[in-house]
């Protein structure tokens, strides 16, 4: 029995969302006949409960995805002619389910996804004239279905993804006037059917991504010119198609993830002035190239952007150095210099300590900015990650200065107290993270250092060493 106090937020909404509900619960949640909004989603449901919503006059929003309801629950949902939202996303209903929604007249959004829904089962949304939003991803739906959907014209959202479709199905869409987003990824679209789309004037968002679409069917956003977002990402276009969306000047967001497509077909873009953010990973955009574009779009976001690539590739190298060994191992980097500077020769030891890639004041520089951005996400171990390749950077910093006499004693002082305060940071860190012991070892690696550069302690220093018990 649930407990009204806890899942009451008003006497209008219920939210037993991942409970485990009884029969009693659905009971009193149709003794409730001011209930407006009910979520029984992700929750131990049975069909024969839902009898007791018969009551519920009022009930316009009901959520029941990922419960084990069947065909059978739905037959008890035919009174419920105010819902105008209904969430059935990952459960069994099929066809012969949908026939029970044919009264709920006033439905705006109804969810289908990742369901047995087919062809046969549109049937019976015909008649659904206030339909909005119809989430159909992941069901059986082919061509011969979509011609149930031709009517419903004000539909504003459609998403046929992952569905059984190919170009035949867009011409059944030429009705919907109002239809402002569109999603057919991963279907068998191959592009002669977008031509159907400049029928739609309302349309703004379109989603192709992992369609079999080329160059070719690019010819066809010329008449579309009202573009807003478009999803070209894992496609076989290539510079040559991107000239044609050289009339989208209303476009705002475009996603080329995953395609042959280079700087020089990015360029044809230039005149895009409302382009505000540009996704290219794993194209043959190079990591230079980016920073060319930036220059060339000052006025779009690019993902990844030259920043971005540039901190990527540092934390790759880093993790070459630092991160695929053990971090203990790490950790007692500087319990190992003593050992390290006994060798013989100095070619020993700076073989030991090389790594010209990550040294330098800007790449530390660049995993500070990385930890603040974590740290304000609240991805705490991120964070600690990048601080501990930037506490092991301003080592070897400090190690090659040393070896190579590049630094007067006052200034080695400077960074050994830099990198006590770097340690201090990452040893809350690790405070914060439960890892005692891994504390101790961040700020013993500082006081091993001074140690052996005979770099004196001032007193906050020699109190942090007292409060982590070092010697």
């Amino acid at each position: 029995m649930f407990d009204k106090s806890e899942f009451f937020s008003s006497d209008q909404y219920l939210r037993l969302r991942g409970k485990s509900v009884t029969q009693e619960d659905l009971v009193r949640a149709g003794e409730n006949l001011t209930l407006e909004q009910l979520d029984l989603s992700n929750s131990n449901l049975k069909d024969e409960w839902l009898i007791h919503l018969k009551k519920s006059q009022h009930l316009n929003v009901l959520s029941l995805n990922n419960t084990t309801i069947t065909d059978a629950g739905l037959k008890h949902l035919q009174q419920s002619i105010k819902l105008s939202i209904l969430n059935l996303s990952e459960t069994a209903i099929s066809d012969a389910g949908l026939l029970h929604l044919r009264s709920l007249e006033q439905l705006n959004l109804l969810d289908l996804s990742h369901t047995q829904v087919s062809d046969d089962g549109l049937l019976y949304l015909e008649g659904l004239h206030e339909l909005r939003i119809l989430n159909l991803f992941e069901t059986k739906v082919s061509d011969a279905g979509i011609i149930h959907l031709a009517k419903l014209d004000r539909l504003i959202e459609l998403n046929l993804a992952c569905t059984r479709i190919t170009d035949k199905a867009l011409h059944n869409l030429t009705e919907m006037d109002n239809l402002y987003e569109l999603n057919l990824s991963s279907t068998d679209v191959q592009g002669i059917g977008l031509s159907y789309l400049k029928r739609l004037p309302q349309l703004r968002n379109l989603s192709l991504r992992k369609t079999k679409i080329s160059d070719s069917a690019l010819e066809y956003f010329r008449d579309l010119p009202d573009l807003k977002y478009l999803d070209l990402s894992h496609t076989r276009i290539s510079d040559c198609g991107l000239e044609h969306l050289r009339g989208l000047t209303q476009l705002e967001s475009l996603h080329l993830n995953d395609t042959q497509v280079g700087v020089q077909g990015i360029r044809n873009l230039k005149e895009l002035s409302n382009l505000k953010t540009l996704y290219i990973s794993n194209t043959n955009v190079s990591n230079d190239q980016i920073i060319l574009l930036e220059s060339m779009f000052p006025h779009c976001h690019f993902r990844p952007s030259a920043r971005e690539v540039e901190v990527s590739m540092l934390i790759e190298k880093a993790d070459d150095a630092v991160f695929k060994a053990d971090w203990e191992r790490a950790a007692q980097y500087g319990n190992r210099l003593a050992e390290l500077l006994e060798e013989p020769d100095l070619e020993t030891i700076e073989k030991e300590v090389e790594n010209d890639s990550l040294s330098g004041t800007s790449a530390v520089c660049d995993l500070s900015r990385w930890i603040t951005v974590c740290e304000s996400r609240k991805e705490f171990e991120k964070a600690t990650l990048y601080a501990a390749a930037s506490i092991a950077i301003q080592k070897q910093m400090v190690i090659k200065s040393y070896l190579e006499k590049a630094r007067v004693d006052e200034c080695l002082k400077d960074d050994i107290e830099c990198l006590f305060i770097d340690c201090e940071s990452q040893a809350i860190r690790y405070f914060n993270l439960n890892k005692l012991e891994h504390s101790r070892m961040v700020m013993n690696e500082a006081l091993e250092l001074s140690k052996y550069f005979q770099v004196p302690l001032d007193a906050d220093q020699q109190e942090l060493v007292e409060e982590y018990e070092l010697e």
